[in-house]
This record gives structure tokens, C-alpha cells and sequence, in this order.
């Protein structure tokens, strides 16, 4: 069992006087699958109602609001003794295993996992019924990491040990993300499970997603659970929008350099059956920042110019409903809807800028999902439509070739299925046996104007095993998943063809091993295949400086993986300690490349191969109250290991050797009524060893980036004002050839979160 400590922050129904708030250290002991989590509290602490619960400083440093305690960190909004498969603690009964494939289920009675009666003295606060619980990830970014000034997606993922982020600008600029050294097709983005690629392909981009929904970002280093349906040779990132269960207002406005601006609010309402949230999100700069142009001439500084960047400015509007539904206990209906509304200039390279170009993008997403846990059997059944319109222009003909206009439409619907039985293999529940089974089922529907609309059907089913065994402290986790894809013929200019037989399809398998008998340690190993089927984009083109390929085969990729994690207990209560160690190597082969010939027409083709071997070391630590620190260090060795003479042996452009962030914060909490929690910190942000081409020939210098922040809170902690200054040097960077990102900026956000009454 590992022993881990947490600090609790809880308040009784309806407040206490002049808002103080009564703090109490408990330690918590949980096993690998415990359905439940013990708090073991001292003789003179009361029991602690978990209801009341409000927030929670976890392992990795940082606080978390009740609702956003998410995977091993989930706590119950309300706790529901019989949430333990619909039985009070204690109870036996016969419980049913599901072993299933995407044909038929087959259904074992067997002695479920019981909860023991808690101890005198003791809580038992049980896990929400969600999915999130079945596979916790690699990494949780909290809330408090995504509301402070100048904060976006892309820097926050940034900050996180394997993640590379390659951006064309700064706020709103086209960014991509790199997980463990993967290309960014090989990474898939989800927003509660729904998927965030586009029936075209290719990758998402990271600074389309507003802050303003979302409660948490879940992220899964080099694997994808089968809850997700498609593997993901890189791996997952998957955005948690915010949690609901209590009244709730918060109201935040920012600003700074470059005319940047920001408006956010989310208002949330409801109790133990019932509850709706409300969020919206607006961000925009002109962009113009002041940057260094070579002229052309890396090598003849004498004609270097200052420029300021032009046709860059970003505005996007997002809106978020969110309503969730306990008409019993162990079970739950959510259902959201995600509105986005963006529209950017495209500024072109730094040598040469653009006036009119620009992209407008539109999309929706709408699912629901119910949960099931009162049962010996676990259900989630979701189902969601994706949808986006994106609308380029360029009336003046200063990107590409093609110019003009070009409007795309995709439609993503789809549903997923999964099913989770565990089973008491003995009468003490020292081996209990989980498997789990899901399915899949995505359609893929691409429609750009004035061209044949595509269309194809993806299939996925997988199937796991968890065996735990707690007399050997370990347990044992197998999986295998199928997918494949059903396309329409791609000859014929409507939809209404007939479907061919599947010719993109493909296995990929999982295997891990988990050790707890380390204290306060827990050592994973792990295997897994992965695979990426190719887009529709890059089976079909677009019918002009872009063939399609239909003879594509999925890119594959294997990886090892050895990691060891270590909350350390032995510190103090007033310390708490994180270490993340990660060694792994990923093999891929059959890498999409577009390859283009004499008349500038470009053909994807299976051509490359690569191996990407890397050490990931992560730090978090909270001391004596008053220190904060975080440290993230990435060192990749990478090889193209293709047959093209020209790529052969080199390494695999952006991809940094070294990537390293570091975060050293001090605060003090003034602890009275007009002021809170006061802090400075110091952010570097540092990379070597960059090359932007496949040959190796560009290079980037190594760089580093410094920032420095402070927050104070006030009106008992309602209010709170974050001031950030990033790059303060004043360093030319850039992370692609030819665009730059910005120097010396300044920004400021301030947050209201009033109390509200029950």
C-alpha cells in the first residue's frame, strides 16, 4: 500500500465566521485498485464530512478545487456509502465479469470486490463513478496552472516533462505538440473523451483550445488507454472541462503588451442530483510585436533589421454548457455543448510579410455521456458530434500557390462503450482480476468546397486485464485493440458510393507491470504497439498541389518504457515532495512523408523509419510553507533511420536535446481577512540541440528564456491579481525558420471568486 500525504481545506455548510478556514492533515493509505480511499485521521481530528470537502493540495504541489480532483486524485462531490457497486460497505454479494469482444459478450458470476467496514476513527471517501478513475494518467494539470496572466494551453503543456510545443508566434499562433519525440499527427487531443481532430487529419491545434472551460488537462506520455478508442503512437492529452456539484461564480479580465486582451467567467449551480455549469472565454492581441530580421543573410549581420510583425492579430470567442444528472445513486448523465469562434491574420515569414491573409474557424462540439457504477458491472456509454468550419483566404495571393479561398466542412459523430467487472479472485480480495472492454465506433466526413466529399467509418474494439495482486504489491496490466478503417470509393464525387472492404487496419497490444514495494514508491514497466491510420487529407489530397495516396499503410511504432514515481513521506508534514523518473524508445516505421516532384505536386508515401530513445526527470515540491518549486527536464537522442541517403542517420528536426523548465516560487499567506496568500516566482525555460531540417544543415543556438511573476490575494482570498513578465532579456527566439516569436512581454490578470451561499 502506498502512503501518501495530503492537506485538506474543508469548511462546514454555511461558512464560518469572518471566512477562516480550518485546516487538518490526514495521511492516506490506498492500494493499487482500492475501490475507496481511507483517510486515517489523529484521535483529536473530527470526522470529516467529505461533502464539505473544498479543496485538496496534492502530490504534485499544487492545490485542487474539489471539482477538479481528477483520476488517483478523485475525491466524491457527495459520499454515497452504497457507491461501491450499489452495495453498503460490507456487503457481499454475487457480482458479473464482463469478457467481451465486438461480437458478443460473455457474462461470469463472480464475488465482487467488497468494501471493509471503516474503523473507528476513520473516512471513507469513495470515487465518483467516472471513467477517469480506470486509467489515471501520466501527468494532471490542475486549474491553478491555467488562470494566471499571459496562460495558455500551449505554454502550460510546455511546462510538462516529454512535451514539446513548436509555436509560429505568440498568443493565438499556430502551435503544435510533440509528445516523447512524436511527430504531432501521432498525438490525439480529446475534450471529455470527444475528439479534437478533424475528419480532414492532421494535428490540432493547441492554441484554438480556451482556458475558459476548462478544470483540468489529463496527459498520457507514450500510450493511449482503450478508453479513448484509437491508440496514439506519441500518446493523449485529454482537456477535462470544469467540474460542477456546488454554487459557484468566477469572473477573470487580463491584458498586456501587444494589445493582448482576455475576458473569462464560469458560473456553476446545483447539489447532489442535479447541477449546470455556464462558461465563456474571449481572447484576442493585434500580435505586433518588434522582432530581428537577418534580411535573408544569416551570415552578414551588417543589413539585420528590427521589423514589427504584421498582419497578426487573434480574436477568439468560446462558450461552454455543461449539466449533469444523478437520478440515483452510482449512476450519472452528462451532457455539454463547446461553441468556438476564431479568426487570425496569417502573418507569413519574417522576410515576408503578409497584408490579407487570414483563417476563420468555427466549431462545435456536443456529447453525452452516461455512467453506470451501481451495478457489479460498470458501464459508460457516450456519444458526441464534432463539427468545424474552417474558411481561408487569400485574396492577394501571398501564401502558397493557390490562393483565393478555400472553405473545408468535417463532421466527426461517433459512440463509444465501455464495460469494467472486478472480481474477487479469493475470499480475502488479495487478487482481484478487472477487465475491461470497450467499442468504438467514429464517422469521418470531410467536405471542402468545389471538391468530392469524403467520407470513411472507423472501428476500434479493445480489451484489458488488470490483475492485482496485494500480497505481492504489483499488479499486472494487459490490453489488445483492433481498428480499422471502412472507406467509401474514393473515385466517386458523392457520398452515396458503396463502401470497399477495410484497407487500413491494424492491432496494437499493451503490457505493464506495477511495483509498490518501495515505500512511497511505485516502479512501472511497460510495452506497447501503437498505430496512426492515415487521414483523409493525405489518402485523397485536394485535387491540386497535393495528390492523395490510397495505397498508404498505418504508421507504426513500438515503445519501452521504465519509469519510477516517489511521493515522499519521509519529509515532514510541512513538505511535500514529488520525483518522477521516466527512461523509454520508441521505434517507429512507415512514416508519412509528402514527397514532392519537378512540377511542385506533392504525394504522401511511406518512407521513413526513426527511433527516439529519451530520460524525462520531474520535480515538485512544497516546503515549510513558504517554497513552491517545479522542474521538468527532457533529454532526447533521436535517428532517422530511413533508407532516404539525405535523412539517413541524422537527427529528427524540432526535437531539442535537451528541453528543460524550472519554476521557484516564495509565498507566505498573510492569513487576514484583507489579504491572503502573497508570492514571487522565477521561471527558465531552456533548450539545445534543435535542428529545423531533415539534413541537419539549420540549426538553432541554444536558448534560454526568463520570466518573472508575483501574486497577492485580497477580500479574503475573492480576489486575486497575477502579473507576469516573460522573456525578460529580450531574447530573439523562434521555434520554426523564418517565424519569431516575441520578445519582452507583459502581462496582468485579475480573479474574482466570491463566496457563495449554499
Amino acid at each position: 500500500m502506498i502512503t501518501r500525504r495530503y492537506v485538506f481545506q474543508w469548511q462546514p455548510r454555511g461558512g464560518e465566521p469572518g471566512g477562516a478556514r480550518a485546516l487538518r492533515r490526514v495521511t492516506i493509505g490506498r492500494s493499487i485498485n482500492d475501490p475507496g480511499w481511507l483517510l486515517q485521521q489523529g484521535s483529536s481530528n473530527p470526522r470529516i464530512a467529505p461533502a464539505t470537502l473544498r479543496s485538496i493540495a496534492a502530490p504534485d504541489g499544487h492545490a485542487r478545487r474539489r471539482d477538479d480532483l481528477v483520476g488517483d486524485e478523485t475525491l466524491a462531490a457527495v459520499w454515497v456509502p452504497d457507491l461501491a457497486f450499489g452495495m453498503p460497505p460490507g456487503t457481499r454479494a454475487s457480482a458479473l465479469a464482463v469478457l467481451a469482444s465486438s461480437l458478443a459478450l460473455a457474462l461470469v458470476l463472480a464475488p465482487p470486490v467488497g468494501a471493509a467496514e471503516p474503523e473507528e476513527g476513520t473516512t471513507v471517501v469513495r470515487p465518483t463513478p467516472s471513467p477517469e478513475q480506470w486509467a489515471p494518467p501520466s501527468a494532471v494539470i490542475g486549474s491553478d496552472r491555467l488562470t494566471g496572466a499571459g496562460v495558455d494551453v500551449p505554454r502550460v503543456l510546455q511546462e510538462e516533462a516529454g512535451l514539446r510545443v513548436t509555436r509560429l508566434g505568440g498568443l493565438g499562433a499556430f502551435s503544435l505538440l510533440s509528445v516523447r519525440g512524436s511527430t504531432a499527427d501521432q498525438v490525439r487531443l480529446f475534450l471529455d473523451g470527444i475528439p479534437l481532430n478533424t475528419a480532414e487529419g492532421g494535428p490540432v491545434d493547441l492554441s484554438t483550445l480556451p482556458l475558459g472551460p476548462i478544470g483540468a488537462v489529463h496527459v498520457y506520455r507514450g500510450s493511449s488507454p482503450v478508453l479513448f478508442g484509437s491508440s496514439a503512437i506519441g500518446g493523449i492529452v485529454d482537456i477535462r472541462t470544469r467540474g460542477l456539484g456546488e454554487r459557484k461564480l468566477e469572473l477573470q479580465v487580463g491584458g498586456g503588451s501587444f494589445w493582448t486582451r482576455s475576458a473569462r467567467g464560469f458560473y456553476g449551480d446545483g447539489g447532489d442530483t442535479a447541477a449546470v455549469g455556464i462558461s465563456w472565454d474571449y481572447s484576442g492581441t493585434q500580435g505586433d510585436f518588434r522582432y530581428r530580421s537577418d534580411n535573408g543573410t544569416a551570415f552578414d549581420p551588417t543589413d539585420d533589421l528590427t521589423l514589427t510583425r504584421q498582419n497578426n492579430r487573434f480574436d477568439q470567442v468560446a462558450g461552454l454548457i455543461k449539466a449533469q444528472l444523478r437520478p440515483s445513486p452510482g449512476v450519472l448523465v452528462t451532457v455539454l455543448d463547446l461553441l468556438t469562434w476564431s479568426r487570425r491574420g496569417l502573418p507569413g515569414s519574417g522576410l515576408f510579410e503578409t497584408q490579407a491573409s487570414g483563417l476563420e474557424r468555427t466549431r462545435n462540439l456536443l456529447g453525452a455521456r452516461l455512467e453506470i457504477a451501481r451495478m457489479p458491472i460498470q458501464i459508460a456509454l457516450s456519444g458526441y458530434v464534432a463539427w468545424s468550419r474552417t474558411d481561408f483566404r487569400d485574396p492577394l495571393f501571398e501564401i502558397g500557390l493557390g490562393g483565393g479561398r478555400a472553405v473545408k466542412e468535417s463532421w466527426v459523430p461517433g459512440a463509444n462503450l465501455a464495460l469494467r467487472a472486478p472480481i474477487a479472485l479469493d475470499a480475502d480480495e488479495d487478487w482481484t482480476l478487472t477487465p475491461l472492454v470497450t467499442a468504438g465506433y467514429r464517422l469521418e466526413r470531410h467536405e471542402p468546397r468545389g471538391a468530392p466529399t469524403r467520407l470513411r467509418h472507423v472501428l476500434n474494439t479493445a480489451a484489458e486485464l488488470d490483475l492485482n495482486a496485494k500480497p505481492l504489491r504489483s499488479h499486472l496490466v494487459a490490453s489488445i485493440r483492433y481498428e480499422g478503417a471502412l472507406q467509401d470509393n474514393a473515385d466517386l464525387p458523392s457520398v452515396g458510393a458503396p463502401v470497399t472492404e477495410p484497407n487500413h487496419h491494424g492491432a496494437s497490444f499493451r503490457a505493464a507491470l506495477v511495483q509498490d514495494s518501495i515505500p512511497d514508491t511505485r516502479l512501472t514497466l511497460s510495452a506497447s504497439r501503437a498505430l496512426r491510420l492515415p487521414s483523409l487529407y493525405e489518402l485523397h489530397g485536394d485535387n491540386g498541389y497535393v495528390l492523395g495516396n490510397p495505397e498508404l499503410v498505418p504508421e507504426r511504432g513500438l515503445s519501452l518504457e521504465l519509469s519510477a514515481t516517489h511521493f515522499a513521506t519521509w519529509v515532514g508534514d510541512a513538505t511535500m515532495l514529488k520525483f518522477e523518473l521516466a527512461g523509454f524508445i520508441t521505434w517507429t516505421e512507415d512514416l508519412i512523408q509528402f514527397v514532392q516532384n519537378a512540377q511542385n505536386v506533392a504525394r504522401p508515401e511511406n518512407v521513413d523509419q526513426a527511433r527516439v530513445a529519451g530520460v524525462e526527470v520531474g520535480v515538485a515540491l512544497d516546503a515549510l510553507r513558504h517554497l513552491r518549486a517545479r522542474a521538468a527536464m527532457t533529454w532526447l537522442d533521436t535517428e532517422n533511420t530511413g533508407a532516404i541517403a539525405a535523412r539517413s542517420g541524422k537527427r529528427l528536426p524540432f526535437r531539442p536535446q535537451w528541453s528543460v523548465f524550472g519554476r521557484l516560487e516564495g509565498y507566505h499567506d498573510v492569513g487576514t481577512a484583507a489579504a491572503g496568500e502573497v508570492g514571487i516566482r522565477l521561471e527558465l525555460d531552456y533548450t539545445a540541440g534543435n535542428v529545423l531540417d531533415h539534413a541537419n544543415l539549420v540549426s538553432v543556438p541554444k536558448r534560454l528564456i526568463i520570466g518573472v511573476g508575483a501574486h497577492a490575494e485580497f477580500w479574503q482570498r475573492q480576489l486575486r491579481l497575477d502579473v507576469d513578465v516573460r522573456n525578460v532579456t529580450g531574447a530573439t527566439v523562434q521555434d520554426l525558420a523564418g517565424f519569431p516569436l516575441p520578445g519582452l512581454a507583459l502581462h496582468v490578470a485579475l480573479r474574482w471568486s466570491p463566496r457563495l451561499g449554499d
